[in-house]
């Protein structure tokens, strides 16, 4: 899947203090064209976040992939492709089963 690879790969140029700039451009030569793939990517890292896992790379690797969509926008970049995904799904998912668990 394209977002793991996007997610495993920000995280590791987090790890290894990359700029911001070059971060965005290794993620678009990694990533493509599909925009769901770094946004979905980013809501899994949100999620981590926001359960309190997170750590300064989580928090960098984040911002990396922020930085990608917002230039990815501002550029025209972005093209549909035949794997691309609702990005919302994860989360959907997950707050479904804690809703069911809680029941």
């Amino acid at each position: 899947m394209l977002w793991d690879l996007l997610y495993r790969a920000a995280y590791d140029l987090a790890l290894a203090g990359c700029a911001d700039d070059d971060a965005v451009r290794m993620l678009f030569d990694l990533g493509g064209l599909d925009r769901s793939g770094f946004e979905t990517a980013r809501l899994h890292y949100l999620g981590h976040l926001s359960d309190g896992g997170g750590d300064a790379e989580a928090r960098r690797a984040t911002r990396y992939l922020e930085a990608a969509l917002w230039a990815g926008d501002g550029g025209d970049r972005w093209r549909a492709t035949a794997e691309s995904v609702d990005p919302w799904d994860f989360p959907r998912h997950r707050f479904g089963r804690g809703v069911a668990a809680v029941a």
